[in-house]
């Protein structure tokens, strides 16, 4: 875990539908009151000139210039990152990036499904 830090990874599917719907969210339940939640919405947003964050009622909302999306969705690029201001002095450290198959696992393995291929795969360099 890093302090004062979001990462995101996403899968093939995730990135078509970011780039063609324009948002996807996901939820992560903590327990088992209706309220034991939280959702992330990655957005992309044509007005947007920055990344923007924003945390309500259990959801944190990140919006991206929809230009960053479409050129990270269409090329080889593995991520983006920002320096997003939260309070005075303080900032969170975003990073979203494509979820790259594994190399030290079984092939086949649950978590590789829908993975984007390891560019360190057959020898080649990132």
């Amino acid at each position: 875990m890093e302090e004062d830090s979001l990462r995101l990874r996403l899968k093939q599917k995730e990135v078509e539908e970011l780039f063609k719907a324009g948002r996807i969210s996901s939820t992560t339940r903590l327990g088992l009151a209706p309220e034991s939640f939280i959702r992330f919405s990655l957005n992309k947003d044509s007005t947007a000139s920055e990344i923007r964050l924003h945390f309500e009622a259990n959801e944190v909302f990140l919006t991206v210039p929809e230009e960053q999306i479409n050129t990270w969705a269409q090329t080889d690029q593995e991520g983006f990152q920002s320096f997003v201001p939260v309070e005075e002095n303080q900032q969170l450290h975003i990073i979203v990036e494509k979820d790259y198959r594994c190399l030290h696992k079984e092939p086949g393995n649950k978590e590789d499904e829908d993975t984007f291929p390891n560019p360190l795969e057959n020898g080649k360099r990132c």
